[in-house]
């Protein structure tokens, strides 16, 4: 008996056999992190998460309206708690720090005004500069350069590890339909 194939079947082999070969040649998908990271004052998410009541009072006091309730997944163990989403908009770190004056539980606390928020990471396979392209605004907008952000020999951005707050400002500000840069949340946190 002669094994046939039907016209449809041969369509999806073929298909599939391109699919998998394209994939296997391109960047892996990105791991997902958070679309949000904590306010300024934060000493680590554990006691944030324990400390915080929710009142909202830092969300109210955000004079730029960068903190926001997550009401994001509601699986999720942020959802209720007060966070910045900064494609949204991004922290701007206010220097009287109006958000963790008014927090009256001390899940923002003056102690850790100080503490990164997290660190910017630069997704190559999405950034204008890693394809060839002219693009400087993730450092033009910086509030930081040179200390939080630089260029490196092919003139492609570079986060600086140590100087990077996680303010947010270069991924509110990336020209990429999907941000090329994200925040990670500290360790610490």
């Amino acid at each position: 008996m002669e094994n046939t194939i039907t016209r449809k079947d041969f369509f999806k082999q073929a298909f599939g056999f391109f699919k998998n070969e394209m994939e296997s040649g391109v960047e892996k998908k990105i791991e997902p992190s958070l679309p949000f990271f904590l306010p300024p004052g934060v000493e680590n998410i554990k006691s944030f998460l324990e400390t915080c009541e929710q009142c909202y009072e830092c969300v109210a006091a955000c004079p730029h309206e960068s903190i926001r309730v997550w009401r994001g997944d509601n699986h999720n163990e942020f959802y209720g708690f007060p966070v910045i989403e900064p494609r949204t908009k991004p922290c701007y770190e206010c220097n009287d720090y109006p958000c963790i004056a008014a927090c009256p539980s001390g899940g923002l606390s003056k102690d850790f005004e100080n503490r990164k928020m997290g660190t910017a990471v630069i997704h190559e396979s999405i950034c204008f500069a890693f394809q060839s392209h002219f693009c400087h605004t993730c450092y033009n907008n910086c509030p930081y350069p040179e200390k939080a952000i630089k260029f490196d020999n092919n003139n492609r951005p570079e986060i600086i590890n140590e100087g990077c707050t996680g303010c947010g400002i270069c991924t509110h500000t990336c020209p990429a339909e999907t941000p090329a840069l994200t925040i990670n949340m500290d360790n610490e946190q």
